[in-house]
């Protein structure tokens, strides 16, 4: 079976091992079976929660010249209709 270690409300390790075993293990908070829980994630003192997902990453920056060549063209089809 699997074992959350817990110090201070956060998973620290998590070890599989017997039972028996996990019963012995001192210097933390709790020591919590799940199949999930892994390290960083966190205990409330009734439930083991996984950490929040971190922020998607920012959308890259525009072509500037991509950028100019678009706004060229939108100019010269404006240009064209107006000719037309």
């Amino acid at each position: 079976m699997r074992y959350a270690l817990i110090q201070d409300g956060t998973v620290v390790n998590v070890i599989e091992t017997e039972e028996d075993f996990a019963n012995t293990l001192d210097g933390f908070d709790a020591v919590i079976a799940s199949d999930e829980a892994g390290i960083g994630w966190t205990w409330d003192g009734d439930e083991l929660s996984p950490p929040p997902q971190p922020p998607a990453p920012p959308a890259p920056a525009p072509d500037p010249d991509a950028a100019l060549k678009d706004a060229a063209g939108e100019f010269l089809l404006g240009l064209a209709e107006t000719i037309k």
